[in-house]
């Protein structure tokens, strides 16, 4: 019953999926402490199933749009193949200093390769096969972002994309704010696309996850 999944309910799950990383909970705290909007990290109860994910997948090849401070891309870095790779986009490139300076805290960056840009731009100059694409930047891109990479993913790969509740503005039926809008559309399409198999989870802001057919 939803009206028993409380917030300690919550913190009871988080509590027994999350194991403390020296790495992660480093740059975790390196980022609260040094970067502007730092509530926009992955938290670890999300890093956790964006491994899980990974590792289920075991991806040569990852896509990351939106790179933030490196937290997210390590995670999925953990379940990739002995020669794989994320590649990840970021658009803010003042952010470049601290990312490499989080890569370099595990072996795993090493499978991490950034790429500074706007999303929509970098994406076509990419050639790769994706096993598995994880959206996290300008929401009212989302549905572009799917557009640009649905081609190159491959049959079973997976598209994750974050904040699909935007802090629950989505069951707003008459909100005239654009970004709740554009979500609002993002889901009802991703749901109605054949093409992909949709499920949608209530962790943190919303993750919808869509396996392509």
């Amino acid at each position: 019953m939803l009206e028993h999944f409380t917030k300690e309910i919550h913190d009871y799950c988080a509590d027994h999926s999350v194991r403390h990383s020296d790495y992660l909970d480093r740059i975790e705290e390196s980022t609260k402490a040094n970067v502007y909007g730092a509530g926009m990290i992955s938290s670890a109860y999300q890093g956790r199933l964006l491994s899980m994910l990974s590792h289920l997948v075991n991806p040569r090849r990852v896509l990351e749009i939106g790179t933030f401070t490196g937290y997210s891309a390590l995670c999925m870095a953990e379940g990739l193949t002995a020669d794989g790779k994320v590649i990840s986009i970021e658009r803010n490139k003042s952010l470049k200093p601290i990312i490499d300076q989080h890569l370099s805290w595990t072996p795993l960056g090493q499978q991490v390769e950034v790429l500074y840009g706007e999303a929509h731009l970098v994406i076509p100059q990419l050639t790769a096969a994706w096993d598995m694409v994880f959206v996290d930047a300008a929401k009212k891109q989302y549905g572009l972002y799917v557009d640009l990479i649905i081609d190159q993913l491959r049959p079973g790969g997976l598209i994750i994309a974050d904040n699909v509740l935007w802090r629950g503005k989505v069951l707003e039926e008459d909100s005239e704010d654009d970004r709740t809008l554009a979500m609002q559309q993002f889901n009802d399409r991703m749901h109605g696309d054949e093409r992909l198999q949709p499920f949608l989870l209530p962790i943190r802001d919303g993750i919808f996850i869509l396996r392509k057919k």
